[in-house]
């Protein structure tokens, strides 16, 4: 079991007007609570709430083989995708299991769909492989700078050269090593992957790096900018921070996005990326679908399968950052192309919206429609240890308790 859910997120839902197992959960008698719904099981294998209580009385008392079976069961015929998302290291689910759903959407299928990829390349299948990814991957020719001084993370505030001068190829800085820094335009990138900026600069134990890039966009266009990243980042179009977040996430595909109104002509994209202390949980064993490798299901041996070890299945099409311009469904801009250069200065942007913690925002809004359901708040409180995201979670939880004591 990756994760223990605190006892204290629990206790602090005792409400009324429950019947039954959950009752006896609120008076924090989890046995008789876990029998009770036994017992409606043996009636109905399928009862809803039962099947919720069963999902929370085993995962804090770390019956892995009950959590399990009861998320797999409640998957089938309740789950919907965040429920698939907050779930998916524990489901387990087979790739054409999760790409023939029908409850899933794109996004929640893509780790499926990078497996079905690196299956066909394992099977030599190089152009089945590249089929898929090339559905996925915007063919854009990036430059890449770094690494820039990022002394505990400082290197997110600080605002070095290429975020404050106009995009040369000429130009050129020194970091705190005294190294001498330029724009790198690597003659050969993986076309099946995001940018991994140690594959073409220098790296050392923290790091801030920056990637640009051009594109010609044919007409006027509404287009998300899907953001697939673990460590801070800020993204600028044309001049114009279109997104930062200074704090580590889950690495999950497209699970931040920003929408843009882009008029017709060419256009600059910025990235920065700067990384911070590597004891966080992001990237270890404990998101194992979405950042390591000891969940893949294929056995790779010899020189590839260090290769593949060392990146992970998701990880290595990951890289440290994956930027995707597609529209509302998440599919590819047709038309949209790499370009050499852009007009310099700034040009208004317009349009912005952001769109991030879907799993989170979900169980919240479910939380206050019905705050009586004790197996929302455990959702909730799940999902911002998931994401990486405690303290808000903490902070959402005290604010909810402290407004509502005489509930309790």
């Amino acid at each position: 079991m990756r994760k223990t859910l605190s006892f204290a997120f629990l206790t602090l839902f005792w409400l009324s007007n429950a019947q039954n197992g959950w009752d006896l959960i609120r008076q924090n008698d989890f046995v008789k609570g876990r029998q009770a719904f036994l017992l409606d099981l043996e009636k109905d294998s399928l009862n809803r709430k039962s099947l919720e209580g069963l999902i929370l009385l085993s995962e804090t008392s770390g019956d892995e083989l009950s959590f399990k079976k009861y998320i797999r069961r409640y998957m089938r015929h309740y789950g919907d995708e965040n429920f698939f998302l907050l779930f998916n290291d524990d489901l387990r689910l087979k790739p054409d299991e999760i790409l023939a759903s029908t409850v899933l959407t794109s996004r929640a299928k893509t780790e499926a769909l990078m497996k079905k990829a690196d299956k066909e390349f394992y099977n030599r299948n190089f152009k089945g492989s590249t089929e898929i990814t090339s559905r996925f991957f915007n063919d854009l020719t990036w430059s890449l700078a770094g690494p820039f001084t990022n002394l505990e993370g400082s290197g997110h505030v600080i605002a070095y050269g290429p975020e404050t001068e106009n995009f040369s190829s000429a130009s050129s800085w020194k970091n705190e090593e005294g190294l001498e820094l330029k724009w790198v335009k690597p003659g050969h990138v993986n076309k099946d992957c995001g940018i991994w900026f140690s594959d073409h600069l220098n790296s050392y134990n923290m790091n801030t790096y920056y990637a640009n890039a051009f594109f010609e966009q044919p007409e006027d266009k509404e287009i998300y900018f899907r953001i697939t990243r673990y460590d801070p980042i800020k993204i600028w179009v044309d001049g114009t921070l279109i997104y930062e977040a200074d704090y580590k996430i889950r690495n999950e595909w497209d699970n931040e996005a920003v929408k843009l109104d882009i008029k017709k002509g060419t256009h600059r994209i910025l990235v920065k990326v700067s990384s911070i202390p590597q004891n966080s949980k992001i990237g270890s064993s404990s998101n194992s679908t979405n950042g390591s490798s000891d969940s893949y299901e294929y056995s790779y041996s010899s020189a590839y399968s260090s290769v593949m070890n060392d990146y992970g299945v998701s990880r290595r099409h990951r890289g440290d950052f994956t930027l995707r311009l597609t529209d509302k469904s998440g599919t590819l801009i047709s038309g949209l192309r790499s370009a050499e250069d852009a007009p310099a200065g700034n040009t208004k942007i317009s349009g912005i919206a952001v769109e991030k913690n879907y799993v989170i925002n979900q169980y919240a809004e479910l939380s206050k429609k019905e705050p009586d359901n004790l197996f929302w708040q455990y959702l909730l409180a799940r999902a911002y240890l998931e994401y990486d995201l405690a303290r808000n979670g903490e902070e959402y939880f005290v604010k909810y308790y402290r407004a509502n004591k005489s509930s309790f």
